[in-house]
């Protein structure tokens, strides 16, 4: 929150002084809050006892979620256009798409953060994909991560894409985008948060030209 007083953004320390620090001023609750600017760099002031609690349940919700490591998947496409002679992403060819690495199991924890306890269960919602050729967006699971042990030419059995056309000169960008949903309690309270995260790849996607000989 903003302080006119102190023109600055106050917010709980993080760790909190003992309760035998001077800083506590004889108070036996509250909290103790620090400086920031709008960046969230601290300013040079001391620590300053507040009282009541340092923020509401929904607030130290995205704070304990905040706290949480959250990595987006990369693009996992196959087979790779490097392993065919041309080079290239081809035409009218089933290419599978997965989410490869990343975060995408179930989380379960509890995280304290602005002086309550927060109970977070954070659930892959799905896997949103755009390919950037004009077809429209779909979502799929995690997908299936292609192997050279696959037939040639199958479909992927849980989340593909057929280029039907090139994108020469130039590439297309295949974006997926993982969207979150964030269960959390505190203080008697409960909520949903939502979070998103994506990556992306070019693809450069060329057609096969059959030349006939007389």
């Amino acid at each position: 929150m903003y302080s006119d007083r102190f023109g600055c953004y106050l917010r709980a320390k993080a760790k909190q002084p003992a309760e035998s620090d001077w800083i506590w001023e004889g108070h036996a609750d509250g909290f103790i809050a620090e400086c920031s600017s709008a960046s969230g760099e601290v300013v040079n002031i001391s620590a300053i006892w507040m009282p009541g609690n340092p923020m509401s349940p929904a607030i130290a919700a995205r704070e304990a979620v905040a706290q949480l490591t959250f990595t987006a998947p990369a693009v996992g496409f196959g087979p790779a256009p490097e392993i065919n002679p041309w080079g290239i992403t081809v035409v009218g060819y089933p290419y599978w798409l997965w989410a490869d690495g990343g975060s995408t199991q179930t989380i379960t924890d509890s995280v304290s953060a602005g002086g309550l306890t927060v109970a977070l269960r954070v659930r892959l919602d799905r896997v949103a994909w755009n390919t950037g050729d004009g077809t429209a967006e779909f979502s799929c699971g995690i997908g299936t991560r292609w192997t050279r042990s696959v037939e040639p030419g199958a479909a992927s059995p849980t989340c593909g894409h057929v280029f039907t056309e090139a994108s020469q000169p130039g590439h297309y960008t295949v974006t997926a985008t993982t969207p979150w949903v964030v269960e959390w309690s505190a203080g008697g309270a409960t909520g949903t948060i939502p979070i998103e995260l994506s990556s992306t790849s070019e693809v450069e996607v060329g057609e096969l030209q059959t030349v006939r000989r007389r």
